[in-house]
């Protein structure tokens, strides 16, 4: 066999090695000295005795073998033969997918696996035994003597390597081509065909060779050769032990030459699921049989082509569930009910639950397994443990989300008493809202009489009364939690420093710094001052001072230019920064902890190289990723085992101005006193600017120009629809005297940095008014509602359409009028609280499973489930199939952006098995996984 490795040649080695023959299986290993002097010695080229041919280094004889190994296990010849699927397809159809998933199961060790970890633990017995004892203990020690001994280390180290890689690979695969959770003895009836098929195999392949025109061709030679393996497959799962005619060593030699020639393709997930959807998997050749009841042949192809159309559109994903009647079935498959009549015997609802069964396991096989595009990649991620997030619950996360959902539903909801229009409204002491009391004034001035603007007045001084009476309840239960000092401050200042109206910041040690630190968003502390002090030998407790809103993309930010080769700038390079340096370093040392995890990463292109091996290589490999979830996994990878390892990060102070960060950072870096150096020797600096620390410069550039803006003001202007930002900017010139020059961009810019966007900003404001008016007592029409708010026709429709789901006006009205029931009513008809309902739906509960705990009807769980979205969600009256999908979606989503993984979500959060983690995720967002992943994931 020919592996495209280099002979051994003594003229050409410098130290001693290991080598090994060439033949995959031999036993011949010996240890290659070079000649003295580089001329003088016998056996220059080593050669195996037993085989005659040239001995190879061991290091690059194992990869050229696993690569081998990986070839023959992962071939796409190892899904189950063709004729034998459609045997069990036309026998045993509803047994199909669990013999797929035993197959699978078995495969790696009926062509030949299991050899593998015996042949390589001798390989390197068989090693250590060729080294005398200095050398062992020198490999060892691993410290750094006359004698190193790099390429036995080297030899050795590849072995562990690769087998370690082979492993994992072997690990992964087979997690992704089958469930062994799912893996169960097969019944007598599939063990029959399949022994049926393994004899008539046998007389066939027989009669092939015999016939073949040309024995050797490699094509024919893979054909023969890919039957055998099947076959041991077959005899593995019958529980009989396969025959050997070819060995372990012979089959991985024979599959290394079909590599080489292109005879080998990938085995891919995709390939196994298609399995399931072939159209040769659900033959409805002349008749269809159901429970022994023949239809006629027009009424199967009609019924083929309907069952096609609607598993093409996805309907039955919506429609299987209520099928109860045989009027559902007639309707559905176009079928005359008169047919079905026809053939009838007994009871008519018997025979519709026999349909219904029977369409209930095609459909879940067919729509449980649906492929919407080609996946690009369906390796394992590993999971990703959080430094920063180590004390933070799942659970918590997600009562943090439904809090947010229920408090939305409970606002959207509640009925409001009518009241007369206040001429102010005063929401904290001493500081009205300027820009929307005068908007009243004006509204009350010109439109008294008319009913339509009273009511947008009471609905709107409503809405801003409940968001700040929710204020005033969070701060009251931090105070009472957490035990808050209290010292001169009002429970009304408590909430304008909370809410962003004045300016605040905490600083590490003060009470309540930790809990704002952990709900940052919660609490509209949008800057936090950090410090990462080095601890490599070079920059020994150096201190970085700077500040940001989000600590992980700044961290990425500081690796992506600590990689990024240096610039030229008028003809000379631009020298890297301190910090820049610092982490570089890091990162250089940690450079083969990088290749693996990029091994690991990428596996289908660098599984078997060692391209990175500089910082260089590392930014072009994420230049190159960017914007995927692969370029994300690196980073996380690289913050959190060599950043955490090589610096200590330290938040010191949290808060919700841009322009006292700013101060707070021109203070530190000119003026913080610290300690430097080796504790024998150190010695207390001022500032962190080199030579005392790692800054270049003085933070805090742009504080002087800040202009303080009353955001909240701008948000209740947005309650009465008054939504333009020029208007707005012109009344908040007009109202407020410190902001005289202030120019619309800069109002649109500080709504983008609070609200995250006008859009997002309305939704919170305006939304919950438009539904009041749409819900008034007086009927108001679509026409009115338009009248009263500052929007052109056009414009309102098409806010209307993304708040409620691409409803109508009218549509909306209805919906909601028809489903008044609140929170407290459904927990009081019903007995068990929302979160039961919610958690039900999370976990994959059965329906029939909820109506026996609940004591209610299936029919009746259906019902309520339509009535929790409708005071949930916008969409409103989904079904229970639905609602389950929309709030794993939304918790998710939460949990995506912040770190967690996806093995992680559905193992603790819907309490689910992890091996089908992929799946979920793809039925939940519609969407393949990767583009999940490259959407989500850790994105704000």
């Amino acid at each position: 066999m020919k592996t495209g490795i280099e002979s051994v040649n003594r003229k050409m080695v410098e130290e001693e090695r290991i080598a090994i023959c060439s033949h995959f299986g031999c036993g011949t290993i010996k240890k290659v000295k070079p000649l003295k002097f580089g001329f003088l010695g016998f056996r220059k080229y080593p050669k195996c005795s037993k085989h005659k041919l040239s001995l190879v280094f061991i290091d690059e004889f194992i990869e050229k073998f696993i690569s081998s190994v990986n070839s023959c296990l992962f071939d796409i010849s190892s899904l189950p033969p063709k004729d034998l699927v459609n045997c069990i397809t036309k026998d045993a159809l509803e047994e199909l997918e669990l013999f797929i998933n035993v197959w699978m199961y078995c495969s790696p060790i009926g062509r030949g696996g299991q050899i593998v970890s015996r042949y390589l633990d001798g390989l390197s017995k068989g090693y250590i035994k060729l080294l005398s004892r200095k050398q062992r203990r020198a490999i060892q020690d691993g410290k750094k003597s006359k004698h190193s001994y790099n390429m036995l280390r080297q030899g050795l180290k590849k072995i562990a390597e690769e087998y370690t890689l082979f492993l994992q690979e072997l690990r992964t695969r087979s997690y992704d081509y089958c469930d062994p959770s799912k893996v169960q003895p097969l019944s007598k009836k599939i063990c029959g065909i399949i022994k049926s098929w393994r004899n008539k195999q046998t007389i066939n392949d027989r009669k092939i060779v015999a016939k073949a025109d040309n024995p050797y061709d490699i094509s024919i030679l893979k054909k023969k050769y890919d039957d055998n393996l099947n076959l041991r497959t077959a005899s593995l799962i019958l529980g009989k032990t396969p025959t050997e005619k070819i060995s372990a060593f012979e089959l991985f030699s024979a599959y290394f030459e079909f590599l080489k020639e292109g005879l080998c393709s990938k085995l891919r997930k995709e390939n196994i699921l298609q399995l399931n959807i072939q159209e040769n998997n659900i033959e409805f050749k002349n008749e269809l049989k159901f429970n022994q009841i023949n239809f006629s042949e027009s009424i199967s192809k009609n019924f083929l082509e309907r069952f096609k159309f609607c598993y093409n559109q996805a309907e039955l994903v919506e429609i299987y569930g209520h099928l109860n009647k045989q009027q559902d079935w007639a309707n559905l498959f176009n079928i005359p009910r008169s047919t079905i009549g026809y053939h009838l015997t007994g009871n008519r609802d018997k025979f519709s639950n026999k349909i219904y069964e029977k369409i209930l396991i095609m459909t879940n096989r067919l729509l449980g397994n649906k492929i919407c595009k080609k996946l690009d990649t369906l390796y394992k991620i590993e999971e990703r443990k959080l430094e920063g997030y180590r004390d933070l619950n799942v659970k918590k996360v997600i009562q943090e989300e439904l809090d947010i959902i229920i408090t939305s539903a409970l606002v959207d909801s509640r009925e409001f008493r009518v009241i007369i229009p206040e001429n102010e409204v005063v929401l904290i002491a001493n500081e009205p809202l300027k820009g929307y009391n005068s908007l009243r004034k004006k509204i009350i001035n010109e439109h008294l009489h008319d009913i339509r603007y009273m009511r947008l007045l009471n609905h709107s001084s409503e809405i801003i009364k409940n968001f700040y009476n929710s204020a005033e309840n969070m701060i009251n239960n931090v105070i009472k939690n957490h035990r808050l000092r209290k010292k001169n401050k009002s429970s009304q200042k408590e909430i304008g420093s909370y809410l962003g109206i004045r300016e605040g910041y905490l600083v590490k040690g003060e009470p309540g710094f930790e809990l704002a630190k952990k709900n940052r968003e919660k609490f509209l502390y949008t800057f936090i001052l950090y410090e990462l002090k080095c601890k490599l030998s070079e920059f020994f407790h150096l201190l970085y001072i700077g500040f940001t809103s989000n600590m992980d993309k700044r961290l990425e930010l500081h690796i992506l230019h600590s990689l990024e080769p240096s610039q030229k700038v008028n003809r000379t390079y631009k020298e890297k920064v301190y910090l820049q340096k610092a982490i570089s370093l890091a990162i250089k040392e940690e450079i083969s902890l990088i290749r693996n995890k990029i091994t690991y990463i990428d596996s289908i292109d660098s599984i078997f190289n060692n391209e990175i091996q500089t910082l260089n290589d590392v930014y072009n490999w994420l230049e190159y990723r960017k914007g995927n979830w692969k370029y994300r996994m690196l980073i996380d990878f690289i913050i959190n085992n060599i950043i955490m390892k090589h610096f200590d990060i330290d938040i010191l102070e949290l808060h919700k101005a841009s322009h006292t960060i700013r101060k707070s950072e021109k203070n530190y870096t000119l003026n913080y006193v610290h300690e430097i150096g080796y504790k024998e020797a150190q010695e207390t600096v001022k500032g962190t600017i080199w030579p005392n620390g790692l800054n270049s410069i003085a933070g805090g550039r742009g504080a002087e120009s800040y202009i303080n803006i009353p955001v909240l003001d701008i948000a209740a202007m947005f309650t009465l629809g008054f939504t333009e930002i020029e208007k707005i900017t012109g009344i908040l010139k007009q109202e407020y005297d410190h902001i005289n020059e202030l120019s619309a961009t800069t109002v649109g810019r500080r709504i983008k940095d609070v609200f995250k966007s006008r859009e997002h900003a309305l939704e919170l404001f305006l939304k919950p008014v438009v539904l009041k008016l749409i819900l008034d007592k007086y009927n108001f029409e679509f026409k009115d509602i338009l009248t009263v708010l500052d929007f052109s026709g056009p414009g309102m429709t098409q806010y209307l359409k993304d708040w409620f789901n691409e409803k109508t006006f009218r549509l909306v009205r209805d919906e909601k009028r028809e489903n008044k029931y609140t929170i407290q009513e459904l927990e009081m008809k019903y007995e068990e609280p929302l979160i039961q309902w919610i958690s039900w739906a999370l976990n994959g509960t059965n329906q029939n499973t909820i109506s026996k705990k609940v004591g209610v009807s299936r029919s009746t769980i259906y019902e309520i489930y339509k009535k929790i979205s409708s005071i949930l969600f916008s969409e409103g009256n989904l079904s229970y199939e639905q609602f389950k999908k929309l709030i794993r979606r939304k918790i998710a989503t939460r949990l995506l952006k912040i770190g967690f993984g996806h093995k992680q979500i559905v193992e603790e959060t819907f309490e689910m098995s992890e091996t089908n983690a992929v799946r979920i995720f793809e039925d939940c967002f519609d969407m393949p996984f990767n583009e999940i992943m490259d959407k989500y994931y850790k994105k704000s």
